[in-house]
C-alpha cells in the first residue's frame, strides 16, 4: 500500500510518496461538486480570511507540540491522513494517533451561531476598514475558535453547549428541520450543464442560474454540505480527543 497526494477537488496526483499524505479535500461526487466548490472557498465572516478550514491541534502546554492520544484514531475531516491501495485504487483513512482535526469553514455559521454573545467563546475584537481610511465599530468575534488556549477539559462543556443549541434549533421536536440553500448551475453556450471547473476555464462560454433547493439539516454523505448535523459531528470528536487528553490545550488555524 502506497501513499499520494491530493491536489484539487475530487482528483488526485501522482506524487507517490513513502508514507501516508494528507489528502486536502476529500472525493466529491459529480452531482455535488458544483454547488461544493464554491462552498470551500468560504470566506469566514467577519475576518476578510480566504482560507478553507479550521485545522485544529490538541497541544502540550510546554512543548507546544501536538499531543499524540492513546489510541490511534481515524476521525477525518476536510483534510486527513491516507493510505492508498494500488490494486482497488481507492483511499482509506490512515490510523493516526495525532490529537488533531481540520473542519471546513462550511459549517462555520452554525459554530457562530451556536457561540454567539457566549462570552466564553470570545476570542477577537475586529472592526472594518473601509477605503476613505475610516473603520467601523468594534465587533466581538465568537466562534469554535473560542476553544483556542483552552484546556481539552475546560473545552468539553463548552464544546457539548454548542452540540446541544445546534440541536435545539434544528432539531426542535425530534425531527431535522429542512431549510433553503441557494444553488448556482452552469451550462456551456450549447446549454448543457457543466461542472463549477469547466465554467471558471470557460467563463465567457458559460452562463449561471441560481436556483433554490430545500434540504435536510440532518445527516449528510455529502461532508462539504452545510447541515446542523454535519457541523455537530466533528464537536463530538473534538470531544473525544478532549476526554483522551484533558491536559493538551487547543490551538489552530
Amino acid at each position: 500500500m502506497r501513499s499520494a497526494s491530493s491536489g484539487t477537488t475530487g482528483s488526485y496526483r501522482n506524487a507517490w510518496q513513502p508514507e501516508s499524505v494528507r489528502i486536502i479535500q476529500k472525493d466529491l461526487s459529480p452531482a455535488r461538486r458544483r454547488t461544493a466548490v464554491s462552498r470551500v472557498f468560504y470566506r469566514e465572516e467577519g475576518t476578510g480570511d480566504n482560507l478553507m478550514s479550521y485545522d485544529i491541534r490538541l497541544k502540550d502546554p510546554v512543548t507546544d507540540e501536538t499531543l499524540d492520544l492513546p489510541v490511534k484514531h481515524v476521525m477525518t475531516g476536510g483534510t486527513y491522513q491516507a493510505d492508498y491501495d494500488e490494486q482497488t485504487r481507492k483511499f482509506s483513512p490512515k490510523p493516526i494517533s495525532e490529537a488533531w482535526l481540520n473542519v471546513t469553514y462550511n459549517y462555520g455559521r452554525y459554530y457562530y451561531d451556536a457561540t454567539d454573545g457566549d462570552p466564553r467563546f470570545a476570542h477577537d475584537e475586529i472592526s472594518a476598514y473601509y477605503a476613505d481610511g475610516t473603520t467601523g465599530p468594534v465587533k466581538t468575534e465568537y466562534g469554535i475558535r473560542g476553544i483556542y488556549g483552552k484546556s481539552g477539559v475546560e473545552s468539553i462543556p463548552m464544546l457539548e453547549d454548542m452540540i446541544g443549541r445546534i440541536k435545539a434549533k434544528y432539531k426542535p421536536n425530534g425531527e431535522w428541520l429542512i431549510t433553503s440553500r441557494e444553488r448556482t448551475r452552469y451550462r456551456d453556450k450549447s446549454g448543457k450543464e457543466v461542472d463549477f471547473y469547466y465554467a471558471l476555464h470557460h467563463r465567457d462560454e458559460c452562463t449561471s442560474e441560481d436556483y433554490t433547493e430545500d434540504i435536510s439539516e440532518g445527516p449528510c454523505d455529502d461532508y462539504w454540505e452545510a447541515t446542523a448535523a454535519n457541523a455537530i459531528r466533528p464537536l463530538y470528536q473534538l470531544i473525544a480527543m478532549a476526554k483522551l487528553r484533558p491536559d493538551g490545550v487547543w490551538d489552530g488555524d
